[in-house]
């Protein structure tokens, strides 16, 4: 099973950057199931010499007896190619029950260290013991990519170009009587949204205020529909009387996408634009 290389672009603290994901392999192409041992093909990301931040997505499965959440401590470690655990370089207590996806964060120094040094980390071993068992699942363990290690790099891009709002932003510590556009933070895993791989959680905005307030900001009412009703109350047009109880409304007008990398239906890893999950810029008709 090939490694399969997906990306996203997101902003972080007003810098563009990518993502990648790579699915892990095994070295020793099913020779030696016995040799847990996870393998990434880094080789396509030599050139991008910035990494921001690492971290390996990790499948663990729990016995079925197992009713409650079960904290288990999760350690990460170098192995070599003669099969030998090398340093461990990361560790983590985590609760999880039944079949869990956790990640981890990886020290970027690790990663790097791999990544311009060689084209390809030999191997990571991670051990996640329960009643003296490794639930941790590697590639040896498994042809289904929903249930393999995935290795997610992020890099912060030469080339910016953060997409940004044209809609006056507002806080709660800094409201506005005003339509004005405001942080809306969605994190999938508490909406039970556990396909979803990455990111774990968005900024989707809302759009609240009053529109009596700032709706003469041409920004908030330059659609077409909006010069429309106006036009038509003004001029007193056969649908003058469809007027009469309707007030103006905060709400999006202008929607961004959202990279989302998620398992599908067949139990593969997937990415995908889905349009619409972000607003953008308010409006008041």
């Amino acid at each position: 099973m090939l490694a399969q290389k997906l990306s996203e672009e997101e902003s972080n603290d007003g810098k563009e950057t990518e993502t990648s994901f790579v699915i892990a392999t095994d070295p020793s192409a099913g020779e030696d199931p016995s040799q847990l041992i996870a393998s990434f093909d880094v080789s396509d990301f030599l050139d991008q010499k910035t990494l921001l931040k690492a971290s390996l997505s990790v499948k663990l499965n729990l016995p079925k007896h197992e009713t409650h959440k079960k904290e288990v401590t999760v350690q990460i470690y170098e192995k070599t190619e003669d099969g030998t655990l090398d340093k461990m370089f990361t560790t983590q207590k985590v609760s999880a029950l039944g079949k869990s996806r956790i990640s981890l964060a990886i020290p970027t120094d690790v990663v790097s260290r791999f990544l311009y040094s060689n084209s390809q980390i030999f191997g990571i071993f991670v051990s996640a013991q329960v009643n003296g068992h490794n639930v941790a699942i590697h590639p040896q363990q498994t042809s289904d990519d929903s249930e393999n290690m995935i290795l997610q790099l992020t890099f912060i891009k030469t080339d910016q170009r953060t997409r940004r709002s044209h809609t006056p932003m507002c806080s709660a510590r800094k409201p506005s009587e005003g339509c004005c556009l405001y942080d809306m933070l969605v994190d999938f895993e508490k909406i039970e949204w556990s396909w979803i791989i990455s990111p774990k959680r968005f900024n989707a905005y809302l759009c609240r205020g009053q529109c009596s307030t700032n709706a003469h900001q041409p920004v908030l009412t330059d659609t077409g529909h909006t010069k429309i009703l106006k036009v038509s109350h003004r001029m007193g047009s056969e649908n003058k009387h469809y007027f009469e109880n309707v007030g103006t409304c905060c709400h999006p007008i202008h929607y961004d996408y959202v990279q989302l990398i998620y398992i599908n239906r067949e139990g593969s890893v997937a990415v995908a634009k889905v349009n619409g999950m972000m607003a953008t810029r308010c409006g008041c008709t």
